[in-house]
């Protein structure tokens, strides 16, 4: 028993830590479309919340027949110490209108530049992600400012 226990605590170990961090150069996102979820969120219930509002957010647009142009996205805001601010959204092909009391959003971005970072294998190492998209920004000498993020999932 003891031996099975090891040889699991030993896989979940290598899952958790194995990861890698790819920077891609600056590219041009145009204005966009998407339908979005906004919570008030504690770090420790992070994960979570964004999991619930993937969901929600894909059976809306399943249910209402809107076209996806892209994978779902998330824009943090730190408001206190441990409390984020997430948008959790879904990138939409054309503007809808929904119902004013709807859990679902809608909004557009208008066209900016973004550093593409691609954090593949556990969530818990997306400080480094950042660390190592700061040290790119640095590194090449590129004026970026960042008052949030936004996260592909």
């Amino acid at each position: 028993m003891t031996k099975n226990l090891n040889q699991l605590n030993a896989v979940l170990n290598l899952e958790l830590n194995t990861f890698d961090v790819k920077i891609d150069p600056i590219i041009q996102i145009p204005n966009q479309y998407f339908v979005y979820q906004q919570r008030n969120i504690s770090k420790e219930n992070l994960s979570k919340a964004i999991n619930q509002s993937i969901i929600t957010l894909n059976r809306f647009v399943k249910n209402s027949a809107t076209k996806t142009t892209g994978s779902p996205f998330i824009k943090y805001n730190l408001i206190s110490n441990n409390v984020y601010n997430i948008n959790v959204s879904i990138p939409i092909q054309d503007e809808i209108f929904i119902t004013e009391h709807s859990d679902v959003l809608v909004g557009n971005t208008e066209a900016y530049s973004a550093l593409k970072v691609i954090l593949t294998g556990d969530l818990s190492h997306r400080q480094k992600a950042i660390k190592s998209a700061n040290e790119y920004l640095i590194k090449n000498k590129i004026d970026f400012t960042i008052d949030s993020f936004y996260e592909l999932k």
